[in-house]
Protein backbone atom coordinates (compact mmCIF):
# COMPACT_ATOMS: atom_id res chain seq x y z
CA UNK A 1 0.00 0.00 0.00
CA UNK A 2 1.28 3.08 -1.26
CA UNK A 3 0.52 6.17 0.93
CA UNK A 4 -0.01 9.80 -0.88
CA UNK A 5 1.98 12.46 0.13
CA UNK A 6 0.82 14.96 -2.05
CA UNK A 7 0.15 18.08 0.35
CA UNK A 8 2.39 17.41 2.74
CA UNK A 9 4.96 20.22 3.64
CA UNK A 10 8.63 19.01 3.17
CA UNK A 11 10.80 18.80 6.37
CA UNK A 12 8.09 19.35 9.09
CA UNK A 13 8.63 16.14 10.93
CA UNK A 14 11.24 16.13 13.91
CA UNK A 15 14.72 15.55 12.68
CA UNK A 16 17.93 14.49 14.90
CA UNK A 17 19.76 17.77 14.79
CA UNK A 18 16.62 19.51 16.09
CA UNK A 19 15.89 16.70 18.56
CA UNK A 20 19.37 16.79 19.59
CA UNK A 21 19.34 21.11 19.87
CA UNK A 22 16.19 19.86 22.75
CA UNK A 23 17.85 17.63 24.46
CA UNK A 24 20.84 19.64 24.70
CA UNK A 25 19.17 22.92 25.88
CA UNK A 26 17.10 20.79 28.17
CA UNK A 27 21.09 19.09 29.54
CA UNK A 28 21.91 23.33 30.09
CA UNK A 29 19.12 23.54 31.92
CA UNK A 30 19.70 20.98 34.69
CA UNK A 31 23.57 21.78 34.66
CA UNK A 32 22.67 25.52 35.70
CA UNK A 33 19.79 23.72 37.99
CA UNK A 34 22.19 21.55 39.84
CA UNK A 35 24.71 24.23 39.88
CA UNK A 36 22.10 26.81 41.84
CA UNK A 37 21.65 24.06 44.14
CA UNK A 38 25.03 22.94 44.86
CA UNK A 39 26.00 26.41 45.66
CA UNK A 40 25.22 28.57 48.94
CA UNK A 41 23.41 31.88 46.94
CA UNK A 42 19.95 30.28 47.31
CA UNK A 43 20.29 29.13 50.74
CA UNK A 44 18.47 30.06 53.58
CA UNK A 45 19.14 32.28 56.54
CA UNK A 46 19.40 29.31 59.15
CA UNK A 47 21.14 27.26 56.57
CA UNK A 48 24.44 27.09 58.78
CA UNK A 49 22.36 26.14 61.94
CA UNK A 50 20.95 22.87 60.06
CA UNK A 51 24.20 21.56 60.56
CA UNK A 52 23.91 21.06 63.93
CA UNK A 53 20.36 18.80 63.55
CA UNK A 54 22.07 15.86 60.98
CA UNK A 55 23.76 12.64 62.56
CA UNK A 56 26.33 10.81 61.99
CA UNK A 57 27.89 14.20 62.60
CA UNK A 58 29.71 16.04 59.49
CA UNK A 59 32.97 16.68 61.75
CA UNK A 60 35.05 14.98 64.58
CA UNK A 61 34.20 16.54 67.88
CA UNK A 62 36.74 19.31 68.71
CA UNK A 63 37.29 21.41 72.11
CA UNK A 64 36.04 25.06 72.47
CA UNK A 65 39.06 27.78 72.73
CA UNK A 66 36.80 30.67 74.45
CA UNK A 67 37.74 34.44 74.17
CA UNK A 68 39.97 36.23 76.92
CA UNK A 69 36.95 38.13 78.17
CA UNK A 70 36.28 34.83 80.17
CA UNK A 71 39.67 34.00 80.80
CA UNK A 72 40.87 32.08 77.54
CA UNK A 73 39.93 28.82 78.90
CA UNK A 74 38.91 25.45 76.68
CA UNK A 75 35.87 23.51 76.97
CA UNK A 76 36.31 19.68 75.80
CA UNK A 77 32.20 18.40 75.30
CA UNK A 78 33.57 15.31 73.91
CA UNK A 79 32.37 13.27 76.34
CA UNK A 80 28.88 14.44 76.65
CA UNK A 81 28.46 14.64 72.91
CA UNK A 82 27.95 11.26 72.28
CA UNK A 83 25.74 10.38 74.88
CA UNK A 84 23.26 13.26 73.70
CA UNK A 85 23.61 11.65 69.98
CA UNK A 86 21.92 8.47 72.00
CA UNK A 87 19.55 10.35 73.87
CA UNK A 88 18.52 12.13 71.04
CA UNK A 89 18.32 9.46 68.50
CA UNK A 90 15.96 7.45 70.97
CA UNK A 91 13.37 10.36 71.42
CA UNK A 92 13.44 10.82 67.41
CA UNK A 93 12.56 7.36 66.93
CA UNK A 94 10.29 7.52 69.65
CA UNK A 95 8.70 10.48 68.49
CA UNK A 96 8.06 8.47 65.00
CA UNK A 97 6.67 5.77 65.93
CA UNK A 98 4.69 7.28 68.11
CA UNK A 99 3.54 9.74 65.26
CA UNK A 100 3.42 6.84 62.83
CA UNK A 101 0.72 4.66 65.40
CA UNK A 102 -1.19 7.80 65.94
CA UNK A 103 -1.56 8.09 62.51
CA UNK A 104 -2.53 4.25 62.06
CA UNK A 105 -5.17 4.69 64.60
CA UNK A 106 -6.83 7.50 63.17
CA UNK A 107 -7.32 5.83 59.70
CA UNK A 108 -9.61 3.06 61.59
Amino acid sequence: MKVNEKGTPEGVGTTYDSAKAKIDETKTKNDEQLTKAAGTGDKGFFEPVRSMFWAPPVAACETFDLPQQVGSLKLDPCGVVDGVRMAMALVWAGGGLFLCLGMIKRSF
